[in-house]
């Protein structure tokens, strides 16, 4: 399973590298993690406060997901509540 691993995480870096965008992926004491900092996010945007994200959501996250359906009334209420003090 390790060297299955290994032969993945190799084809996404290289994958990621051939497209110039290799340091968005980090390996760091065996963990991987995506540097979030890195990537455009609407989630991201709006989580920071971004208004013009926050006022373009629509109130659909990830809709297919069960487990997404929590978030999506997270941000359907922090919305509510940045248009209430417009």
């Amino acid at each position: 399973m390790q060297k299955q691993m290994d032969v993945v995480i190799r084809s996404l870096r290289d994958t990621l590298q051939k497209y110039g965008i290799g340091d968005i992926f980090e390996l760091k004491n065996r963990a991987l993690r995506i540097v979030p900092e890195l990537i455009q996010c609407d989630l991201y945007r709006f989580l920071d406060g971004d208004p013009q994200t926050i006022m373009a959501y629509w109130g659909e996250y990830m809709t297919q997901y069960a487990w997404a359906s929590a978030k999506e009334a997270e941000l359907l209420k922090i919305k509510k509540q940045i248009s209430a003090e417009k």
